[in-house]
């Protein structure tokens, strides 16, 4: 059979085993052993096909370093077995026989990228909201609300800077009606005007980038969490592990990015906030183009696609975060009317004193 990969350890290793989404299969060897892995890929062609299907299985095997019996000598290696969840507290139970070994560590099998350091610190937040309310999807929802509670500085920060673009909007129009055949003189009055007025033009985007990795940190999290699967939330939606299901169809639909057979609603629903995201939101962003304006208009038709098939726990963050978003905008529209009425209310005062 043919060998796409074969790879060994030229190393001890402490343990060694395949792992899936939320389940692992390891094999620990006594440490006196010194045993190395191999690791073997092999392709899954199917009956009377000639080319491979392109995910190979994987073999894995411990690889124990040869030895010399004598007539009527016997010798025994003992090995552990782990087959089950990627749950840190069992993993945590499992160490090396001998108290005086080296820790063997085996919740390095739960990988959570590059963002893990971050994650581990949302997991522990996550399994504590859990231990309190005793619903997973709950927790997601209070810590989609810690998160949008953390960033709220930067999200005011951003919504101030786009504030101020969109105040500048008629005189950089102004600019480049006056400017319009000639582009470098158009730049550097663009750039006085920004610099006059206080204006970071890329002050609505900089306060977004600490956002990015509690993202990340949460998708990774959302996907990877053992807790998630078979875990139940409300109604319809008991498998937060797998898309929320209302009832199936008597057919498929199949679709470029998925396809259709059964009814779920929390992607509908997610389609439908974020449209209300857009109509909140859409309007503080001054320097839109017609081209974007038209593509925005279909993303939540193309989210409920995207979505359809996914988890129903990412599923359920990605619609409570828009509905968190939706009343942080709101508040912030209403704060900064509250301002502007305010300001006008002083300057009218001003001029009825000075007219007196």
């Amino acid at each position: 059979m043919h060998k796409l990969k074969d790879e060994q350890a030229l190393t001890t290793v402490l343990w060694a085993g395949l792992d899936s989404q939320y389940f692992s299969a390891l094999m620990i060897p006594d440490p006196e052993i010194a045993a190395t892995y191999r690791l073997t890929e092999t392709p899954n062609a199917s009956a009377g096909a000639d080319v491979a299907v392109v995910a190979p299985t994987e073999t894995v095997g411990l690889v124990v370093p040869g030895f010399y019996l004598a007539s009527q000598q016997k010798a025994s290696h003992e090995f552990r077995l782990y087959v089950g969840p990627k749950d840190d507290k069992i993993l945590k139970t499992i160490e090396a026989p001998n108290a005086t070994e080296v820790p063997l560590h085996l919740s390095k099998v739960i990988d959570f990228g590059f963002f893990a350091p971050l994650v581990w610190g949302m997991l522990w937040l996550f399994q504590g909201f859990h231990a309190i309310f005793r619903n997973y999807g709950l927790s997601i929802i209070l810590l989609t609300a810690l998160v949008k509670v953390i960033t709220y500085p930067f999200t005011r920060k951003a919504h101030a800077s786009m504030k101020k673009m969109q105040k500048l909007q008629p005189e950089l129009l102004e600019l480049k009606e006056k400017y319009r055949d000639d582009p470098q003189k158009l730049n550097r009055a663009t750039m006085r005007l920004y610099k006059e007025n206080g204006v970071n033009p890329l002050g609505g985007c900089i306060p977004w980038l600490p956002q990015i990795p509690l993202f990340f940190a949460l998708f990774s999290l959302l996907g990877g969490a053992v807790e998630l699967r078979g875990a139940p939330f409300l109604l319809w939606i008991q498998d937060l592990s797998a898309p929320d299901t209302l009832f199936e169809l008597p057919f498929t639909i199949p679709l470029i990015v998925t396809q259709i057979d059964a009814v779920r609603l929390l992607p509908i629903i997610n389609g439908l906030t974020t449209w209300l995201q857009q109509k909140f939101v859409g309007n503080m962003t001054p320097t839109t183009d017609n081209t974007q304006m038209k593509l925005m208009q279909f993303m939540p038709i193309i989210f409920i696609f995207i979505f359809y098939n996914w988890a129903s726990g990412f599923v359920l963050y990605w619609l409570c975060n828009n509905v968190f978003t939706i009343a942080q905008q709101y508040l912030q529209n209403r704060s900064a009317t509250d301002e502007d009425l305010s300001g006008s209310a002083d300057t009218k005062k001003r001029n009825t004193s000075k007219r007196k």
